[in-house]
């Protein structure tokens, strides 16, 4: 009979651990704020709040400038820093888990102007926010949607030559 309840118990316990969710939306709030720095915890919680009631999500940021965020869903934030700077956050999954996940968060940062060549840097972290030294290997649909078509202004094609280059 203890052994059953064990077995039970350990079902529900590993169950539980399957299904949490992670929507990038709370994994915006739960952001250390120095993977974009002049961001705090209750800008990106007005984000949420400013997206949600339908008003524009614009914040005034640490450095006093105005910050927008564009896009939020379940999987995908873009938030226009100031003129220069754009940053996107995309949920993605990966072929084998990192961190007993199989999730990561691609942030894409794109610094330019958009009638100069722009800049385009790509780090990964998992859903805990632990940045990864090395890019994951992603499923093909992810993989895709990272990099094969426009994400929140950024350059494609240089993002496809970041990856070819890695």
């Amino acid at each position: 009979m203890k052994r059953r309840v064990m077995i039970a118990l350990l079902s529900v316990c590993s169950l539980t651990a399957l299904a949490e969710d992670f929507s990038l939306r709370k994994l915006l709030v739960e952001m250390p704020d120095s993977v974009i720095p002049y961001l705090t915890r209750n800008n990106r919680l007005d984000f949420i709040d400013f997206i949600d009631s339908g008003m524009t999500a614009k914040v005034t940021n640490s450095l006093g400038g105005s910050t927008t965020a564009s896009v939020l869903t379940d999987d995908t934030v873009c938030i226009r820093l100031n003129d220069a700077c754009m940053v996107s956050m995309m949920l993605l999954s990966t072929q084998l888990p990192v961190d007993s996940c199989n999730r990561v968060i691609a942030v894409v940062r794109t610094i330019g102007f958009s009638n100069a060549a722009r800049e385009v840097e790509i780090d990964f972290y998992t859903v805990h926010w632990r940045h990864l030294a090395e890019k994951p290997d992603l499923v093909a649909m992810d993989e895709q949607r990272l990099y094969g078509r426009e994400t929140c202004n950024s350059l494609p094609e240089l993002m496809q030559n970041i990856f070819n280059n890695n």
